[in-house]
C-alpha cells in the first residue's frame, strides 16, 4: 500500500513539473474581470437596460461593453465582406447583428442555419442601444436539420462522426472515421465519456488535426512535444494524439477524485497545469482558464442534451 501511495505521489509531482502549453497566467484584477466571460450578461438583460430611463441601468449598459459575453443562437444570415464575416444570429425571439474576422475558426464555411455559441463583446451605437456583437471565437453546436435521424448507440459513434464532419467538411470519410474511432476507443480505455472528450477536442482545436499553437502544442488535443514524450505518444499521429489527450485528462480528473467538481478541476489542470490548480486550491484566477472550463462544460452539457434525446 505504501509503495502504491509513493507511486501515485511521484506521478502527481511529475504531472506538476511537465512542460505544457499552459496558457493561464495571473492578471491584474481589472484585466481578469474584463477578459473573463460574464455568464450572467444575457441579451435579455441588455434589452431591459436599453429600455430603462434609470441612470443606474444606463450605467450597467455602458459597463457591459467592457465585459465578455458568451451567447448561443442560430445563424440566419452569413456573408463575407472585405475579410469580415457579417452574420445575423437568432437568439430566442430576438435577432442580432454580429461581426467577426474571416480568420475566426469555424467561420471558414457558410454557417447559415447552424446553431453556434460565441464569445465576444457588445458594441453600442451613438444612442447607447445595442448595435452588434463583436465575435472573437465560435463553437459549432448543431448543423441544420437534414431530415436524417440517427440512432445513438452506447458509443455515440454516429453523433461524433457527424460532429467532426460538421467542423471539417473537407475531411475524407476515412479521416473522419479515424478520428471518431479513436475518440470512442481511447475514451473507453481511459474510462471517460466520449462526449466530454469530444467537447475538449472541439475547444482545443475545432477538430483540426493540423492545429499548431504558437507555443508548439500539436494536433487535436494540443499536446506539447515534451508532454507527448512523457505520455509515450506521437503527438503528430492522430490516434496517438487522442490517446495522449485521454490518458492525460483521465489522470487529471482522477487526481481530483475527492472533489465535488473533479471534471472542472481536471479541465483546469489540462489548461493551466495541475500545479496551478493545487496552488490556488481550485480553478486558478486566470481569465483564459475560467473561460476554458466554462466553454467545455457548456459544450459537454449541450452535446449530452443532443445525444440523450
Amino acid at each position: 500500500m505504501l509503495k502504491k501511495q509513493l507511486t501515485i505521489t511521484a506521478i502527481f509531482i511529475m504531472m506538476i513539473s511537465i512542460p505544457m502549453a499552459f496558457a493561464g497566467k495571473p492578471e491584474l484584477p481589472q484585466a481578469f474581470l474584463s477578459n473573463t466571460v460574464n455568464p450572467y450578461l444575457t441579451l435579455d438583460k441588455i434589452r431591459l437596460w436599453e429600455k430603462s430611463d434609470k441612470p443606474e441601468e444606463q450605467q450597467k449598459l455602458l459597463n457591459s461593453t467592457k465585459q465578455k459575453i458568451f451567447w448561443s443562437g442560430i445563424v440566419t444570415g452569413y456573408r463575407v465582406v472585405d475579410g469580415y464575416v457579417l452574420m445575423k444570429i437568432k437568439i430566442g425571439r430576438d435577432t442580432i447583428d454580429a461581426v467577426a474576422e474571416q480568420c475566426v475558426r469555424n467561420l471558414d464555411y457558410d454557417r447559415t442555419g447552424y446553431r453556434i455559441a460565441f464569445k465576444g463583446a457588445i458594441v453600442l451605437n451613438r444612442n447607447n442601444k445595442f448595435y452588434f456583437a463583436d465575435i472573437w471565437s465560435v463553437i459549432l453546436l448543431e448543423k441544420p436539420k437534414t431530415g436524417k435521424s440517427y440512432t445513438y448507440d452506447d458509443k455515440y459513434y454516429s453523433f461524433i462522426y457527424e460532429w467532426i464532419e460538421m467542423h471539417n467538411p473537407h475531411y475524407t470519410s476515412g479521416q473522419t472515421k479515424e478520428i471518431a474511432d479513436s475518440i470512442i476507443s481511447s475514451s473507453r480505455v481511459y474510462k471517460l465519456d466520449p462526449r466530454l472528450v469530444t467537447a475538449l477536442l472541439t475547444v482545443e482545436s475545432a477538430m483540426d488535426t493540423g492545429a499548431v499553437s504558437g507555443s508548439g502544442a500539436v494536433g487535436l488535443g494540443q499536446i506539447m512535444p515534451a508532454t507527448a514524450d512523457w505520455l509515450g505518444v506521437n503527438n503528430k499521429d492522430i490516434k496517438d494524439n487522442i490517446k495522449g489527450c485521454c490518458k492525460y485528462l483521465s489522470s487529471l480528473i482522477n487526481s481530483w477524485e475527492q472533489s465535488s467538481d473533479k471534471i472542472g478541476l481536471g479541465l483546469a489542470s489540462y489548461n493551466a497545469g495541475p500545479g496551478n490548480v493545487k496552488k490556488y486550491g481550485g480553478i486558478p484566477p486566470f481569465s483564459e482558464t475560467k473561460n476554458y472550463v466554462l466553454f467545455i462544460k457548456f459544450l459537454y452539457k449541450d452535446i449530452c442534451k443532443q445525444t440523450d434525446k
